[in-house]
């Protein structure tokens, strides 16, 4: 999150819920970074669960869907 608010250009510390639904203030590069750790993140969760061993992966390979679709 850090690297994401750095990579911001514009700030805005009073917005209302309506901007922030109507997505004004979103930016790609914020967007991208946090999309990048969520891959690297996903990534070594799921390599972690297999090396573990004999285990059901569905659930976590659906798990890391959902969170690089959204």
């Amino acid at each position: 999150m850090f690297l994401a608010d750095l990579a911001r250009t514009q700030r805005v510390t009073t917005v209302t819920i309506f901007d922030v639904v109507d997505g004004k203030y979103l930016e790609a590069g914020p967007v991208v970074i946090i999309a990048v750790f969520l891959f690297l993140g996903t990534t070594f969760l799921l390599w972690l669960r297999v090396k573990q061993g004999p285990g059901p992966y569905l659930i976590a390979t659906v798990l890391a869907c959902l969170c690089l679709s959204t």
